[in-house]
């Protein structure tokens, strides 16, 4: 094994936005997810690891907070509740 490892992810999420105030809201949606960890043997080929990857349904929660142009999310998505991943964006509102 070289050590070198790699991670996949693949989301696809719909689900709805409430404005809880005048510059915050929440949204939450479910769908389909899949995160594969894959590590990297001598030879170069992947190996996934079955134990750390997951696919399946996928529930999608957080906030959205308007600054005038900027956005600011933050969220949380879980594939099957097996394994979640924290998610930061940054946005320009037109």
């Amino acid at each position: 094994m070289s050590g070198k490892t790699e991670v996949s992810r693949l989301s696809l999420v719909g689900g709805v936005t409430y404005k809880v105030l005048p510059k915050l809201c929440a949204y939450a949606g479910g769908g389909y997810s899949w995160r594969r960890l894959m590590f990297e043997t001598a030879d170069g080929a992947l190996l996934v690891v079955d134990d750390d990857s997951t696919e399946g349904w996928s529930f999608d929660f957080g906030a959205i907070a308007n600054f005038d142009k900027f956005l600011v999310k933050l969220g949380l998505n879980t594939t099957k509740f097996k394994l979640a991943d924290f998610r930061i964006g940054l946005g320009y509102r037109f």
